[in-house]
């Protein structure tokens, strides 16, 4: 079975993935250290992961030289974006990659296919789930293998000056607001942005909080109020 793969949705059905196509594992990874004079190796300061490269070998079968050139053009328009767009591959089709079009060299052509190799930027190195859970029942468990970035949504059931919702780590949210029974929040911390009743009410962060995440494994959060629901997208290295 050959392996194809989407971007944006778009994707060239005669278009087949040559088996030399190597995904990384993990992407790269930066380490900061500092050298110290007359002391043996280096102190670690900082490790962090750089982009992920995607480069596909692959080819595409065409009838003729017109069904080519359309090809071609269509690959052009589509791969070409300012803004990131969603990579899939058709052998994991729940897993999504976010990148830009790094490279696309002219295609080795023959009478009835075409050899080429395209790559893939993504300055996100995370993989992602394609789909978004939503948790109401404590604990719960995260598959993925990094940290994700929730939603909590709740309906609050009576009137109080805070909201804080805590993961089992240790990491603490804050909100002091004069807040009314049946007021909505939703707390999105990937973007770091809070709403009230669908409002943008930033002025209600107490800066003295740290944003929960999604840690992989167990999870189990703890909210002043109950009805908390925690969404999150599983993400992978």
């Amino acid at each position: 079975m050959s392996v194809n793969f989407s971007f944006n949705g778009f994707s060239v059905p005669t278009l087949a993935i040559l088996r030399e196509e190597s995904r990384p594992v993990i992407p790269a990874i930066s380490t900061l250290a500092v050298d110290v004079p007359r002391r043996d190796g280096s102190i670690l300061r900082d490790r962090k992961l750089l982009p992920r490269i995607l480069t596909i070998p692959f080819i595409v079968r065409f009838q003729n030289l017109e069904e080519f050139n359309r090809i071609k053009t269509q690959m052009a328009a589509n791969w070409f974006t300012k803004e990131p767009g969603t990579l899939i591959f058709t052998e994991e089709p729940t897993i999504e990659y976010y990148g830009v079009l790094m490279d696309f060299p002219p295609l080795e052509s023959y009478p009835t296919f075409a050899r080429g190799t395209v790559t893939f930027i993504c300055h996100d190195p995370f993989k992602y789930s394609s789909a978004h859970r939503g948790m109401l029942t404590m604990p719960f468990t995260n598959s993925g293998t990094a940290e994700s970035a929730p939603t909590f949504l709740i309906t609050l059931s009576e009137a109080a000056t805070e909201f804080t919702v805590e993961n089992h780590d240790g990491e603490r949210l804050r909100l002091v607001n004069g807040f009314r029974e049946g007021d909505y929040l939703e707390i999105d911390v990937g973007r770091r942005l809070i709403r009230i009743n669908g409002e943008i009410e930033m002025a209600a962060f107490d800066f003295t909080s740290r944003w929960p995440m999604v840690k992989p494994g167990i999870n189990n959060f703890q909210a002043s109020q109950p009805g908390l629901m925690v969404y999150y997208r599983e993400r992978w290295f």
